[in-house]
C-alpha cells in the first residue's frame, strides 16, 4: 500500500473510511499493518511461498502462490 500511495492516495483514504479510522492514506495504511499484526499474517507474500511477476508484455502483476 505505501509503494501505491503516490497513485492512489484516495482509494486508499477510502479504505480508511470502510475500516473506521481517519479518511487518510496514512491511517488506512496504519490500520491495515496493524491488523495485520493482529491477525499474525505474514508481512511478504514471499513469506508463504509467493512471488510477484511483472509481464512487460501485457503490462500487467501477476501473483503466484507455490502452495
Amino acid at each position: 500500500m505505501k509503494f501505491l500511495r503516490p497513485a492512489r492516495e484516495e482509494r486508499i483514504a477510502h479504505i480508511g473510511r470502510l475500516l473506521g479510522v481517519e479518511v487518510t492514506a496514512e491511517a488506512a495504511i496504519s490500520e491495515v499493518i496493524r491488523l495485520r499484526r493482529e491477525s499474525g499474517l505474514p508481512e511478504r507474500l514471499r513469506d508463504v511461498g509467493g512471488s510477484m511477476r511483472i509481464s512487460h508484455r501485457w503490462q500487467s502483476q501477476q501473483v503466484c502462490l507455490n502452495v
